[in-house]
């Protein structure tokens, strides 16, 4: 019995590899910030380095399926799009964001985060 448990305990983990991982984005992908909502409106295209840090931050985080925690407020119309990948912001205090195309999320630090939040501020 105890093999047993065992072994269903490694199957489940190698079912669950395919939905978790990092990111992998393409490094020559065009970075948006999108708003599309009062009193914040931005349709801007990053280049260089803001385009750069973004994209290692986004892409050195891992991802992982919604375990019924994240409860931030994410909408399709306000966050990071990185080539034809949107990363949604939340809209509250959360250091999440949802990789709207996998329906998966993933964690950025709070200083990461803040350096997004100003992003949106510097170009609105």
């Amino acid at each position: 019995m105890k093999r047993f448990l065992v072994w269903l305990l490694v199957f489940a983990g190698i079912l669950a590899l395919p939905a978790c991982g990092m990111v992998r984005l393409d490094e020559n992908a065009t970075v948006k910030l999108i708003a599309k909502y009062e009193p914040m409106i931005v349709d801007v295209t990053l280049e260089g380095e803001e385009a750069e840090r973004v994209l290692f931050i986004i892409d050195n985080s891992l991802l992982y399926p919604d375990s019924g925690t994240p409860a931030c407020g994410f909408d399709e119309g306000y966050g990071i799009q990185i080539g034809d990948r949107m990363f949604s912001m939340p809209w509250d205090g959360c250091n999440t964001l949802k990789d709207i195309s996998t329906d998966l999320y993933l964690n950025v630090s709070e200083g990461s985060m803040e350096y997004f939040h100003s992003l949106f501020q510097k170009y609105r």
